[in-house]
């Protein structure tokens, strides 16, 4: 009864703050749909087709990874790299690598012989240095997450928040869909005693936000190590709250090698828990976190 309590009352807290904060922020700036359309849009579908000349003249780098499509499957970065008026300098890869190849946790270092100037921010580098955000006039990030706290791609984006306000860059937020929705909160919320690279916001398990509403809270309510940066966020256009991912009728892609599709993220952020205790949680075999075992566990318990 005590945990249901504590865990109702972080929760309470958690909703009364982001009403609190929805409005009014002077660092933030929105940039809403224009062409009006039935189906769901991404931020990156809603910047390219409405808000493309925004980039204009200016020198990008880009977070982002193999999910950073458009609706029709094409990759953002070639859209940046084939426009005149903007110049694509860098590209900033999350765990597990730009193409989605690496198992969790594996260091990524890229060469960058062939093809776009790609940085690993889970090799060397978990943050973007002084050094590699020189010059950039804006940061672009663009991954699609599955809206569970310990899931790292919400780490790198506050890291990345964090030197982009160090160096004075404003940072633009392309939306995307919560896979499990934005009506259903769950689990504790997290101390800030324990904060890490798997935990870096105070916010439950699972937080119900997108990620353009997730720093748009971390701003306001001085979640990051710095001040912050100046958000530009681009709304999704269509995207209702209480749709799943197989609602807005986008083709899923794997954000990350075991998570294949939305019936695993939607169980991700309970059976994850399992990855603290000496129990597989099914990471290898092709139903990852829909099986747990354990050598020594009895099969014949049903």
């Amino acid at each position: 009864m005590r945990i249901s309590t504590i865990v109702t009352l972080n929760i309470f807290l958690f909703v009364i703050v982001f009403a609190k904060t929805t409005y009014g922020a002077t660092t933030v700036s929105i940039l809403e749909p224009i062409k009006k359309d039935k189906t769901v849009r991404t931020g990156l579908d809603v910047l390219i087709e409405d808000h493309l000349n925004y980039l204009d003249g200016k020198k990008i780098g880009l977070v982002t990874n193999h999910s950073g499509i458009t609706r029709n499957g094409v990759k953002n970065y070639t859209i940046f790299q084939k426009s005149t008026q903007i110049e694509l300098s860098v590209i900033f890869a999350p765990e597990h690598g730009f193409y989605g190849e690496a198992s969790a946790g594996a260091k990524v270092e890229y060469q960058n012989k062939t093809g776009p100037n790609i940085i690993s921010l889970y090799g060397r580098n978990r943050r973007p240095t002084q050094d590699m955000v020189e010059g950039l006039d804006l940061i672009i990030y663009d991954i699609q997450d599955i809206g569970v706290r310990f899931y790292t791609y919400i780490s790198t984006l506050a890291m990345t928040m964090e030197v982009a306000a160090e160096n004075n860059i404003n940072v633009m937020i392309l939306d995307r869909p919560n896979p499990l929705g934005g009506e259903i909160i769950e689990g504790a919320t997290l101390d800030p005693n324990y904060k890490s690279f798997i935990g870096y916001y105070p916010i439950p398990t699972r937080y119900g936000l997108t990620v353009g509403e997730l720093s748009y809270m971390a701003c306001n309510n001085n979640w990051l190590s710095s001040s912050p940066p100046e958000l530009i966020i681009v709304k999704m256009d269509n995207w209702k709250r209480s749709m799943y991912y197989d609602d807005t009728k986008l083709s899923w892609v794997k954000p990350s090698p075991n998570i294949p599709d939305i019936e695993t993220a939607i169980i991700y952020p309970g059976m994850c828990l399992y990855e603290a205790t000496n129990i597989s949680e099914g990471r290898g075999t092709n139903q990852p976190f829909k099986l747990i075992g354990a050598p020594w566990m009895d099969t014949a318990i049903s």
